[in-house]
């Protein structure tokens, strides 16, 4: 499918700010950055016991818009091109698997508290050094070619650019040769004189890109979709610097049913030619995202989160059977096979998770790529964290972010996701892998970017260690959803018929239900301030439509 594109003036603009200069240093040597602007990286394992091993997040602070490369070295002399990105918060990071990890405390090395041998430095955070605070990992043994944490090659594009020209494509098949297992990472930004303001990784409904320039004289700008050539221009760069394309066909009066895309992904090459003859060169992408209109949700348990206890499991039954009978108002509910389950169905008939392969089939049944239905609604209640939900001292009892990262929700993100368990908000990473945002959006910005509305809430902290008291359910975290539940779906009977109050609405009742909610005796509800919450925030359950 081919769209006329025209190109149009930006409507928002950037400061231009100047990186800190970070000296990574390793055992006492200063890395040379060349010409690059290096960035400051932090280094996080992964937290938890059960965690230890699994790999380090490195993240480093970003300006919306700006080109970043992510690069690995074993010497700190060649860089190998991990991932190219494009800003799109103040807080970008990579997640790094790295296997048998272990921490050794600084100073019990050799040397003055260098390493202890056939140890490898692992940089932290700007400037520090092994006697303070650096920790020393093992260098892993070699891992299979994984093409979504490893180096993408560069190669020749199908258009003939090389890759001296900033093309930078990604491979659809992992690397025959791979680069070598790296111990030192740096972010560097390599182009300052280009960049895309206003940016997004993605397109949903309406494809744009914003382009500002510090140079005057000309630029060209070629627009693919798929490899497709759709769109180029060659025209003189604005007063101020900004320029672009978009596709005049959005209509935001007909959002959220308006303009979905066919294909993958599409790719904006711009160079920019000053009058004195010197020139820059930068690739943007924005991955096709689709939803599927169709909603289809699950509301599921993992059974004896709890512990043993009938009476504990009994009343946890009946809190899922209410928030069953909730979701399934915007969303027919499915079982874990993928089997249409009755509205009437009794307690017993809410899905569970008992074992691990009711974890495979949920993983599937989210994550597919075989799954038999593809959900776009979850209410999960069960043991949580920020990396994932289950249990992560269990094998295979459990779905990690990074599952669900590179999962078919990487393009087809849910609609609606309550994670009701321990720190699933302690950042934004697991519900934004679930539904695509990691920030709170209004529903006019939704309008105005052609995004379509989806809402995701989680816990910031461990909540789950409340939930019991004296033997009995903590009932004021039940109340809590039953209440945002109760007041989300409520009906304007005396008009449409439609939900009539936002997600936002909805936890605020249930944080001050004032004896209107389901204990009558709750007039304010402190549960409620553990909650955090991404994506549309003043959209409604049924925006999207059954």
């Amino acid at each position: 499918m081919e769209k006329t594109m025209k190109a149009e003036v930006s409507r928002v603009a950037i400061a231009v700010a100047v990186a800190t200069l970070c000296q990574l240093t390793t055992q006492g040597q200063v890395t040379n950055f060349a010409n690059f602007t290096p960035v400051c990286l932090t280094l996080d394992r992964a937290d938890g016991p059960e965690e230890v091993g699994q790999g380090i997040f490195i993240s480093f602070t970003s300006d919306v818009g700006r080109i970043y490369r992510f690069e690995s070295s074993t010497t700190l002399t060649n860089w190998t091109l991990v991932e190219e990105v494009i800003g799109t918060d103040t807080n970008m990071e990579f997640y790094i698997p790295i296997t048998n990890m272990t921490v050794i405390p600084p100073g019990t090395g050799t040397n003055g508290g260098g390493p202890p041998p056939g140890f490898e430095g692992m940089m932290m955070a700007g400037g520090e050094s092994a006697t303070s605070g650096t920790r020393w990992v093992p260098r892993p043994p070699p891992l299979p070619w994984d093409p979504a944490y490893q180096a993408r090659p560069r190669t020749t594009s199908a258009e003939g650019l090389s890759s001296e020209s900033g093309m930078l494509m990604e491979m659809d098949s992992p690397s025959t040769n791979p680069p070598p297992r790296a111990t030192f990472y740096r972010v560097v930004c390599p182009e300052d004189r280009i960049q895309f303001p206003d940016f997004e990784d993605f397109t949903e409904q309406f494809m744009y890109f914003d382009v500002w320039t510090s140079l005057t004289g000309t630029y060209t700008l070629t627009l693919y979709q798929d490899s497709t050539l759709v769109y180029s221009n060659r025209a003189t760069v604005p007063s101020g610097g900004h320029f672009g394309v978009y596709d005049p066909d959005y209509d935001p009066a007909y959002w959220p049913y308006t303009g979905f895309y066919s294909g993958s992904e599409f790719r904006v090459n711009v160079t920019v030619t000053n009058t004195n003859g010197a020139s820059a060169t930068a690739t943007a992408r924005k991955t096709i995202r689709r939803r599927t209109m169709n909603r289809a949700g699950i509301t599921i348990q993992q059974f004896g989160a709890l512990g043993s206890s009938g009476t504990l499991q009994e009343d946890v039954d009946d809190w899922m059977h209410s928030y069953f009978l909730k979701n399934y108002q915007a969303a027919r509910q499915y079982s874990l096979g993928g089997a249409v389950v009755d509205p009437y169905v009794d307690v017993t008939g809410v899905p569970r998770i008992y074992a691990t392969n009711d974890w495979a089939s949920f993983k599937t049944l989210l994550c597919g790529p075989n799954r038999p239905v593809p959900l776009t609604d979850l209410y999960y209640f069960g043991h949580g964290s920020k990396d994932g939900i289950g249990s992560n001292s269990v094998p295979n009892a459990n779905i990690q972010v990074r599952d669900l990262q590179n999962s078919l929700l990487k393009t087809n993100p849910m609609f609606y996701v309550f994670l009701d368990g321990c720190s699933t908000a302690k950042n934004a990473q697991l519900l934004k892998a679930f539904i695509g945002y990691g920030e709170k959006v209004s529903r006019q910005d939704f309008i105005d970017r052609g995004l379509t509305p989806a809402f995701g809430a989680g816990w910031k902290k461990q909540v789950g260690s409340s939930y019991l008291l004296q033997g009995t359910l903590r009932h004021r975290h039940f109340c809590f959803v039953w209440d945002f539940d109760f007041h989300l779906t409520h009906r304007d009977f005396g008009g449409n018929g439609y939900f009539d109050h936002t997600f936002e609405d909805a936890i605020n009742f249930a944080k001050a239900p004032h004896t209107l909610g389901f204990d009558r005796y709750i007039e304010t509800n402190a549960e409620g301030d553990l909650l955090d919450w991404f994506g549309c925030y003043d959209c409604f359950f049924d925006h999207v439509g059954l």
